[in-house]
């Protein structure tokens, strides 16, 4: 099946050699859950998982983006002690709002990755929160918003343009 921007163009896309992405994953989720609680910023750890997994969907499509969501999920959930499943799952449901929303007029917009970073950064932890509900944990829904998800959508989308140019010449190396 073609994606929009396929069938457009009417070239075949190249992919990223499968190790390759596995390494950059596994890199990422090791600096997302050794380095980074060590650089609180407004009180928060920058997500850079999910802001890898951003950038790859608006680079690529929202079939890739899923894919490294999955992959990148599954690396963080086994290094992590919440709900296992719980970070994959919420990888997942961000890249898919943010690969939706990206094949649209506002594609290559300077302002496209840190409106994607917000959007993917509140289905992220909204999603994170609602399973931990679900999973017997109790985490309060006012403090989570408010000294949570608002402090992580500010970093995000100020964050996400690093990553994003990283991304980018990743993207640009493959094609």
């Amino acid at each position: 099946m073609r994606f929009w921007n396929e069938s457009r163009i009417g070239v075949e896309r190249s992919t990223i050699n499968p190790y390759l992405a596995g390494a950059l994953l596994l890199i990422v989720a090791l600096l997302q859950t050794s380095v980074m609680p060590k650089f609180l910023v407004l009180g928060v750890v920058p997500d850079l998982m999910l802001l890898v997994v951003v950038s790859w969907t608006l680079l690529r499509d929202v079939r890739e983006g899923i894919g490294w969501a999955l992959a990148g999920g599954l690396m963080l959930d086994l290094l992590s002690s919440g709900s296992f499943g719980a970070i994959t799952i919420s990888l997942c449901l961000s890249s898919l709002a943010t690969g939706l929303g990206s094949p649209s007029v506002f594609q290559g917009s300077s302002w496209l990755p840190a409106a994607a970073s917000i959007l993917a950064t509140s289905i992220y932890n909204l999603a994170y929160v609602i399973i931990l509900r679900f999973s017997g944990r109790a985490v309060p829904w006012v403090t989570s918003l408010l000294q949570v998800t608002m402090p992580c959508m500010i970093l995000n989308a100020v964050i996400i343009y690093p990553i994003y140019w990283i991304m980018q010449w990743l993207h640009r190396r493959v094609m």
